[in-house]
């Protein structure tokens, strides 16, 4: 896909979710790094990785970004048992 990417910029924008954690910092990457409009990272160790590879290109700071991959602790999380929607559930389960 990267040896055609001036033709599918072209058409679409690249958009590379990125899952890389470790170091040293994979600088064979680079050219991958460059030919993608947006990086969305799934750590900050990601997106720093991901900023100190592409050091020598010029990128937008909305052109790399850190989206979180857990979840939203607000949302998901355990229920009392007091909670009315735990009661029903466990009622219908106990059946």
């Amino acid at each position: 896909m990267y040896e055609i990417e001036h033709f599918i910029r072209s058409k679409i924008p690249i958009i590379y979710y990125n899952i890389w954690d470790n170091l040293p910092y994979p600088k064979y990457n680079e050219r991958f790094y460059s030919c993608s409009d947006l990086i969305m990272n799934i750590s900050k160790q990601t997106h720093n990785i991901v900023n100190n590879v592409c050091i020598n290109y010029k990128r937008e700071p909305w052109q790399t970004k850190y989206v979180p991959h857990g979840i939203n602790i607000e949302t998901f999380r355990p229920l009392g048992k007091n909670n009315a929607a735990y009661k029903n559930v466990s009622k219908i389960l106990k059946r």
